[in-house]
């Protein structure tokens, strides 16, 4: 058959697009880049009324047409085809109806559009949060060898979840600006500890905390009783903002305690772990 339909998940609908031109059985399909085009290669069983077939055709969905490409050197089905990048495509193995082929066919210089890489990344990309809890999201933005110094980067991200509020969709902006070296300016002023976030939480949580010259820091979590149950530094840190991690998977629902000796500073926050 040669009819060709494309699917919007949006939507959940079909639509009828234009026919491939050589209908093929046992068709394999493969992308290039951005899946700017779809490639057939080859293709057909090689058995009875579905023959093998040496053509290699070349789809655009933003013309909704079909181009010929230069054909396979013999008519293979059951093949193997793929899109290499760089222009390449590969044909490997088949069947021509009477034997089985272990021949692999390398052509050049086939449209494909231009590789775009990712410039921003999140993680994790899925997961489970239970209610009342929240989770932390990374963004990661790796800026582009074309970027120049004003250009501005827009992406949205989006988080579909079964609450009351199906999809959740958050802007990112990012405006490209010449670096400037602030190392010297973002030195805390002063001695910090933060309170901890998620509060409450279940297992893990994040402390912020601010050191205003290398010195010997001391961090610890102790219970209502005033016992230690963990150390999370004990050693020299350096000047600067930081953020330790704390895992009370092992401990027990309640209130808790985490103080920061460092040098002449103490400092001691309350901290809930609910399970």
């Amino acid at each position: 058959a040669n009819t060709n339909y494309e699917y919007d998940p949006a939507t959940n609908t079909w639509a009828t697009k234009a026919p491939i031109p050589t209908a093929i059985h046992f068709g394999l399909f493969s992308f290039t880049y951005n899946e700017t085009f779809v490639l057939s290669i080859g293709g057909g069983g090689g058995y009875g009324s579905w023959p093998a077939t040496n053509a290699v055709q070349l789809y655009d969905p933003a013309t909704d047409t079909w181009m010929q490409e230069t054909t396979l050197p013999q008519a293979l089905g059951c093949n193997t085809g793929v899109w290499m990048g760089g222009g390449e495509v590969l044909s490997a193995g088949g069947y021509d109806g009477t034997n089985y082929h272990t021949e692999t066919y390398l052509g050049t210089n086939f449209p494909g559009g231009e590789p775009q890489e990712p410039w921003i990344w999140v993680s994790p990309e899925s997961g489970s949060v239970e209610p009342g809890e929240s989770e932390m999201i990374t963004v990661t933005f790796l800026m582009p060898d074309t970027a120049n110094i004003g250009d501005v980067y827009t992406a949205n991200i989006i988080i579909d979840n079964n609450t009351i509020t199906p999809t959740i969709t958050i802007p990112v902006t990012v405006t490209i600006v010449e670096a400037v070296d602030t190392s010297a300016e973002m030195l805390p002023m002063e001695y910090t500890l933060h309170q901890n976030y998620p509060n409450p939480f279940n297992p893990s949580t994040a402390i912020r905390f601010d050191i205003r010259e290398t010195t010997q820091v001391t961090m610890a979590i102790y219970n209502v009783l005033g016992q230690k149950v963990a150390t999370l530094i004990d050693g020299t840190v350096d000047a600067g903002q930081h953020t330790v991690s704390f895992d009370g998977s092992t401990l027990a629902s309640g209130v808790y305690f985490y103080r920061m000796d460092a040098g002449h500073f103490s400092d001691i926050k309350k901290m809930v772990i609910m399970k």
